[in-house]
């Protein structure tokens, strides 16, 4: 039996909801799968859920690949194994702290297939505590290139960046790989690499197949600390240098890197120094994101000129006033 769709999981210390994710995952109605869980040696007993879980689904047994790290290597690491060692037609990937609907790989294959679709998506839930959020993808047009713009932001039409409710033709996720050493945002840069090979042959599915779990304290996207600002660092690094190989589209490339350096630009980690050393050399790319508030904007060159923790107080004040204005006419 050939295989329809291979989902990628990678595992780090995901025991708090990786139960619910694979009994949804063994559930699909989708028959033609197969499961990769990649293993990076975390200090949980997630695997350990994953074995149990997998006792009560033995028809599931003979589709699953465990692949162990020999020591933690990072999200992008295993996403670029899973994808390197998966066999089926399509590839997803899905969180161990999320969840898809019962039907997702079917409904989103079967739509794929029908549409000649190289890439198939769906909206999604955001799910914080027991509030459940629809999130609606609305994308202007269908074609990679296109939707690529909305996912980094040169419009203002943002679509969300994750592979989890992407379904792709596995010639195409083959041909892109993972950041080295970055766990944030390592989904989009990818995209960036596939979506412009893909063409107009995406299709769109207006509905919810996914449970997206925004409020997982031990997600990385979660917290902000020195280790994350390094892997921007790099980030903005291997874009830059994606831009010199011509192997990205410029503007793209560039207004992602604002978007970087405007998270940046929010922690007072940084030295006025420092901050200017790293990024004043890309401070023509801030004005091309059009999902930079103008004010925004100014105070980040402020930090270019002069002092980032000035810079980065005035913006939180004036943001803390426009908020409480913003309450009062609300009231």
């Amino acid at each position: 039996m050939s295989t329809k769709v291979s989902v990628i999981i990678p595992v780090y210390n995901a025991e708090a909801y990786i139960e619910q994710c694979v009994r949804a995952l063994f559930e699909q109605s989708l028959e033609e799968i197969e499961y990769i869980f990649i293993d990076d040696c975390g200090q949980d007993s997630s695997m350990e859920i994953i074995a149990n879980q997998l006792k009560k689904y033995p028809h599931r047994e003979s589709q699953v690949k465990i692949i162990r790290h020999p020591y933690n290597m990072g999200v992008s690491q295993s996403r670029q194994d899973g994808v390197s060692a998966a066999m089926g037609e399509y590839i997803i990937h899905c969180d161990p702290d999320d969840r898809p609907k019962k039907d997702m790989y079917k409904i989103l294959y079967e739509k794929a297939v029908e549409n000649r679709a190289d890439m198939a998506f769906c909206d999604f839930w955001e799910v914080s505590g027991s509030k459940e959020k629809y999130v609606k993808q609305s994308p202007r047009s269908l074609d990679g290139t296109a939707i690529l713009e909305d996912i980094v932001g040169v419009r203002n039409n943002k679509l969300h960046g994750a592979l989890w409710n992407k379904l792709i033709k596995s010639t195409y996720s083959k041909q892109a790989y993972f950041p080295k050493d970055i766990n944030y945002c390592e989904d989009v840069f990818t995209l960036m690499q596939i979506l412009p090979l893909i063409g107009n042959k995406v299709y769109y599915l207006p509905e919810a197949l996914y449970y997206y779990r925004k409020d997982n304290k031990n997600s990385i996207t979660s917290s902000y600390n020195k280790t994350q600002m390094e892997e921007d660092r790099r980030l903005i690094n291997t874009v830059d240098q994606l831009i010199v190989d011509g192997k990205i589209e410029e503007q793209l490339a560039k207004v992602f890197i604002s978007s970087v350096i405007a998270r940046d630009f929010q922690t007072e980690e940084y030295s006025d120094k420092e901050f200017k050393k790293l990024y004043k050399k890309h401070k023509d790319y801030i004005k091309l994101n059009p999902n930079l508030h103008p004010l925004e904007k100014f105070f980040i060159n402020m930090s270019f000129w002069g002092s980032h923790k000035t810079a980065l107080f005035s913006w939180r004040t004036i943001l803390r006033i426009y908020l409480a204005l913003k309450a009062l006419v609300k009231k």
